[in-house]
């Protein structure tokens, strides 16, 4: 799988330094490598459109640090967008995802739908997996345009946040009546009433578990915001599950810039250099989903199912 050159570790190790730890804690489009142009569209159906010329599958997932693991399910989500970078709406419902090597063989295949309600833009979450650690050409057929992009997979030992099929760590996080130094426990405006419980205390413990790390009056675009709003909204009709949410940052505003705010403690121990993230576990504990920097209504909906 040598169509493209690996990228050189050092090389790639210095791109990652040269960022500060914000830049990659930024949301969807910087966590992609990609400042995109986030267009404003309401909940429901996009508005459909001819797809212009000149377009380009752009990742919604960090792409300049350790992230796809090999042999792992995983769900990558991507907007198309124009030569400025700005998502597009989409005149079809669902795109056609190919993993190739070597330029044209084939080694794995899966329709994405699209997802648009109550995001700002289009995406297509495709859940992929990566046969072993290399660099591979993602090529989603969408309508009559072939894009492709470039996605490095990883050995497990290189990648840090907890996958699909694991244990869910039981970190202690926040809560209201223990706030471990982070201040604040929630900059959600008003406060989003999901801290009673440190997450140690639950996960394992015989109930599904939903966990967003989140930090909405921080983030420089809207992205943590709009998870949380979607994960709230959504908690009603989903009373087995206990959701909780953990800010990004213990002390953000006891410093001149964010690149300098300590860690919180759920973004250290998952190791976590992109933010917003939702995990999802099991009544045993086990994590059965994750949606990485954006999920729409009807994607959050189905995830919260898979919570037995």
């Amino acid at each position: 799988m040598h169509r493209h050159p690996a990228p050189d570790p050092d090389g790639d190790a210095r791109a990652v330094e040269g960022l500060s730890r914000r830049t990659l804690l930024q949301g969807a489009a910087v966590a992609a490598g990609a400042s995109l142009a986030l267009t404003a569209c309401g909940g429901g159906e996009s508005e459909s459109r001819p797809v212009p010329a000149a377009l380009q599958l752009s990742p919604l997932f960090p792409v300049k640090s350790p992230h796809v693991v090999a042999g792992t399910p995983t769900r990558l989500p991507f907007a198309v967008t124009n030569s400025r970078n700005v998502p597009q709406s989409l005149p079809v419902q669902q795109a056609v995802f190919n993993l190739e090597v070597d330029g044209n063989e084939v080694v794995g295949s899966v329709t994405a739908p699209v997802r648009s309600d109550g995001v700002p833009y289009p995406y297509l979450p495709a859940t992929l997996t990566f046969p072993e650690p290399g660099v591979y050409d993602v090529v989603a057929r969408v309508g009559n345009d072939r894009l492709s992009v470039a996605v490095q997979a990883y050995d497990r030992t290189e990648v840090g946040p907890p996958q699909v099929g694991e244990a869910l760590p039981p970190v202690d996080t926040p809560t209201t009546l223990r706030s471990l130094e982070v201040s604040p426990v929630c900059s959600h405006v008003p406060a989003c009433g999901l801290h009673e419980f440190s997450l140690a205390q639950l996960v394992g413990r015989g109930r599904p578990v939903a966990v967003v790390l989140a930090a909405p009056a921080f983030a420089t675009t809207d992205a943590d915001r709009t998870m949380l709003d979607l994960v709230l909204e959504a908690v009603p009709q989903h009373p087995e599950v206990v959701v909780l949410h953990s800010e990004v940052y213990k002390n953000p505003k006891d410093v001149r810039r964010l690149s300098e705010a300590a860690m919180a403690p759920l973004t250290d121990a998952y190791k976590m250099k992109y933010a917003p993230a939702l995990f999802i576990t099991n009544s045993a504990g086990i994590l059965v989903a994750r949606a990485d920097t954006v999920v729409d209504r009807v994607e959050l909906s189905d995830l919260l199912n898979l919570a037995k």
